[in-house]
């Protein structure tokens, strides 16, 4: 790989800084757009972050959303905290123009003439598209090696994996080659990459940020939501990509909160549950005790934290992983039959496996999925948040995650809010001896993400500052 030089300085540190700083006229569009841009250009020969780049559109549109911002300060006219705010996203979320691959030889050529529901959201808030970020092939997991485009590398060392499927948005986050990005999680694929690309990664409650635009991996547990750099962007992005749209099913008819208005820094009295059940006897000791640590931290805020008992981790990820197959090659069985060639060798090993479900399968993984759900749900009668780990290893590399079926042989601490539906919040709370970041996670009931992202928020104010990775980038993590 080519050796690099530390990459352009940004003229703001988070999205809510740049924010600040165009409203009150010490920065503008073009300028900040320019050194994303710049960014990239240095980075994208190391970390294959993008698939595609529109800098082009980008700049003309950051030219029009700063004349947008001088027409609106002249009549006193109100703009979105994103307007002006440059973002990308993941290549499964279709922005009219860009071509959305879903990192796949079979979808290469298609171009969306429409915008997916979110991305058609925050445009109309005056959010600048930089581009399109990897994925693993069709957000089935990864990484792989056969796809058209390389898999994205970890800033913090690029011979580890920066997680998955929304590799290339945690990739992006980590080196600040965007203000915000989008991705989706069926099974912790928001939360998996910001935990080991040490960004903030926000999977909204089922139905609460529509799927319209979104190329599915499954029919009722995909979700869509932003990754950021800290916990009050990921609110302000929020936001702006809630809300109900009529042409996705399962999107819910509610209003949309100020999320961003919930981050008072108060948590006292809040009852926080921890399912140390869930990773006590997986994860690293590092992460137990940073978890440990931030137990501490919430307890300090005036937080009331005790352990609680969830159902099995292992039935949990088994119900999701039924549904997952059996609902994938409901999406991909006629490509897998009649042009295999058109995937990646990963992906078609481990979806042909929903062949082998029924649909009495799937009927009984639906049914103990609606228990398991109902019983997790029952937990927030004695608490208002979820804790547990997020990971149970910092990032692998690329030699030991290329394995067939790793998702078979382990459970993922982050499945089972994709199988209930609850919000659920990745933070960063700490490093491995060998450098590498990792998350603990948050989960809340159904439709409260503001007591998620106002926990979030004080906690990750607790925790201190975010820590950037070095550059020029390495190959190899730097022991702390």
């Amino acid at each position: 790989m080519t050796a690099l030089s530390p990459l352009p300085p940004l003229p703001a540190s988070t999205l809510a800084d740049a924010s600040a700083r165009l409203s009150e006229g010490s920065l503008n569009s073009v300028a900040l757009t320019r050194a994303y841009l710049q960014r990239i250009e240095a980075a994208q020969p190391k970390l294959h972050a993008y698939v595609s780049l529109c800098a082009d559109d980008a700049l003309r549109t950051a030219e029009r959303a700063d004349a947008a911002r001088d027409a609106a300060q002249a009549t006193g006219a109100p703009l979105s905290p994103l307007h002006g705010i440059p973002m990308a996203f993941k290549d499964v979320i279709d922005s009219a123009g860009l071509p959305t691959t879903c990192h796949s030889r079979r979808c290469r050529d298609h171009r969306p003439r429409a915008d997916a529901f979110a991305v058609a959201k925050l445009k109309a808030a005056g959010v600048v598209t930089l581009g399109k970020l990897a994925t693993h092939e069709f957000a089935f997991r990864g990484p792989s090696h056969d796809p058209p485009f390389p898999p994205a590398r970890n800033p913090w060392a690029t011979a580890h994996i920066p997680g998955g499927s929304s590799s290339g948005s945690g990739a992006a986050m980590a080196a600040d080659l965007c203000a915000a990005a989008l991705g989706t999680d069926t099974s912790g694929s928001i939360r998996m990459p910001a935990g080991d690309c040490g960004v903030v990664g926000l999977k909204p409650s089922f139905g609460r940020v529509s799927l319209s635009g979104v190329y599915p991996l499954t029919h009722s547990m995909d979700h869509l939501g932003p990754m950021t750099a800290t916990v009050r962007d990921a609110a302000l992005v929020l936001e702006t990509i809630a809300g109900h749209d009529p042409a996705d099913p399962n999107s819910a008819k509610r209003p949309v909160p100020r999320y961003a208005d919930a981050l008072t820094g108060d948590i006292r009295g809040l009852r926080v549950g921890v399912i140390r059940d869930w990773y006590e006897n997986h994860a690293d000791a590092a992460i137990c005790r940073a978890l440990e640590e931030s137990m501490d931290m919430l307890r300090d805020l005036g937080a009331d934290v005790r352990e609680v008992k969830a159902p099995p981790l292992e039935l949990l990820n088994t119900c999701g992983r039924v549904i997952l197959l059996a609902e994938g090659f409901s999406i991909h069985g006629r490509g897998l039959r009649d042009a295999p060639q058109d995937y990646g060798r990963l992906t078609r090993m481990r979806m042909q496996l929903g062949a082998f479900l029924s649909a009495d399968d799937l009927l009984r993984a639906q049914a103990l999925r609606a228990r398991l759900t109902a019983q997790m749900s029952a937990l927030f009668d004695d608490c208002d948040l979820l804790l547990s780990a997020n990971q149970f290893t910092p990032a692998k590399d690329f030699d030991a995650a290329g394995a067939l079926f790793p998702f078979l042989t382990s459970p993922y601490p982050t499945m089972p809010f994709d199988v209930t539906g609850h919000p659920a919040l990745a933070l960063p709370c700490g490093f491995s001896p060998e450098g590498l970041p990792f998350s603990l996670q948050l989960a809340a009931a159904h439709f409260d993400e503001c007591t998620l992202l106002r926990t979030g928020d004080a906690l990750e104010t607790a925790h201190g500052p975010r820590r950037h990775p070095p550059t020029p980038f390495r190959e190899r993590p730097t022991p702390l």
